[in-house]
């Protein structure tokens, strides 16, 4: 049984995507360890990212009184029919992205509707009756359309926290960056810029078309990228900061002359150049592209007003903090080497060759 259930994990290990760069520290702090006869601290690393779940990241829509009587009585807007299919049993569980595309609709049509009435108005074409039902009716749009535009900023919110597509590649994933094409770099931030775009609320936000948005959510639900890059900082911080405990006392004490140590020191040369410099380090670089290259709209994101606080707070902690660890600990594990070789007359040329 117990043989079963290892295996079953294994296979659900390996099924995984995205799951290189694990595999990659593992190799090198086992084969870095074996030789040195290191002692490593065996704890799983936390790669939680410490988004709020996703229920209490919801935001309250603000309710519009409206009179039934009043509404129906209105002749002039065709804002029944697109209000009659929200009101449907399928409307009402609709998904989040789909309830911004309806409250943009809802807007549009208002909108049309409130320059119609003014256009017929300042025509100066109708009768007195009827410029009288007219301005009512225009009152009653307007009332309604400013209600909107004032509910717009929490819509807004709940598409990006209350969609899976949009929560999972900011808060969870199971997978890292590959440090290759299969990263996506450029659908990630042509999907972000998209979502950034569509707050705050103006007139040529509302011209363009929904359509797209479904797209980018499809997007983002295939690369994870946001989620993905975090979790690779926090897991080479993880690792080499583990390593780095362990091998800044035993590198000090290393005697690069004793005859002894010389076999030891070449296959320590090896397994440096083979999995560090040619594996691990290579995927840093990219990483740190990754980084510069999102860390402007993250910041953007995180001023964005009308999400939740526990959300733009979860947002600058990985733009900053989380990058700011990863970098120091690589730093550190460099300079451990660079000092390592140069006490053993190692130059760099010789510890790729």
């Amino acid at each position: 049984m117990r043989i079963t259930i290892v295996c079953s994990v294994l296979l659900l290990f390996a099924c995984q995507p995205n799951q290189q760069l694990k595999t990659d520290l593992d190799t090198y702090k086992d084969r870095i360890s074996n030789v040195l006869e290191l002692e490593l601290r065996n704890a799983e690393p936390d790669l939680s990212l410490g988004f709020a779940k996703k229920s209490a990241l919801n935001t309250q829509i603000p309710t519009i009184e409206m009179n039934l009587r009043e509404f129906y009585g209105i002749e002039s807007c065709p804002l029944k029919q697109l209000i009659a299919q929200r009101n449907t049993a399928l409307g009402k569980i609709a998904l989040p992205s789909q309830r911004f595309i309806y409250e943009v609709e809802v807007l549009n049509v208002l909108k049309a509707c409130i320059d119609a009435i003014k256009y017929k108005s300042e025509s100066n074409q109708q009768t007195q009756d009827l410029a009288s039902d007219q301005e009512k009716e225009l009152g009653l749009l307007l009332q309604w359309y400013n209600a909107k535009q004032n509910a717009y900023d929490a819509n807004w919110a709940n598409l990006l926290t209350q969609s899976d597509e949009l929560y999972s590649s900011f808060a969870r994933s199971a997978g890292f960056i590959s440090g290759d094409h299969s990263d996506d770099i450029n659908s990630a931030l042509v999907d972000l810029k998209y979502f950034l775009s569509l707050y705050p609320l103006s007139d040529s936000l509302m011209q363009q078309d929904m359509e797209d948005l479904e797209l980018h959510l499809q997007s983002m639900a295939m690369h994870q990228f946001y989620a993905r890059t975090w979790r690779s900082m926090l897991l080479i911080t993880s690792e080499l900061a583990v390593l780095n405990y362990s091998l800044k006392q035993r590198l000090a004490e290393f005697n690069c002359k004793s005859p002894s140590n010389k076999a030891t020191l070449d296959i320590v040369r090896n397994v440096f150049s083979k999995y560090f410099l040619m594996e691990i380090q290579p995927k840093a670089s990219v990483l740190n592209s990754y980084y510069y290259q999102l860390a402007p709209l993250m910041e953007k994101l995180a001023k964005k007003a009308p999400l939740p606080a526990s959300f733009s707070e979860s947002v600058v902690k990985h733009n900053t903090q989380t990058f700011e660890n990863y970098a120091e600990t690589m730093r550190q594990h460099i300079q451990l080497w660079q000092s390592f070789f140069s006490n053993c007359d190692i130059s760099p040329q010789k510890i790729v060759n």
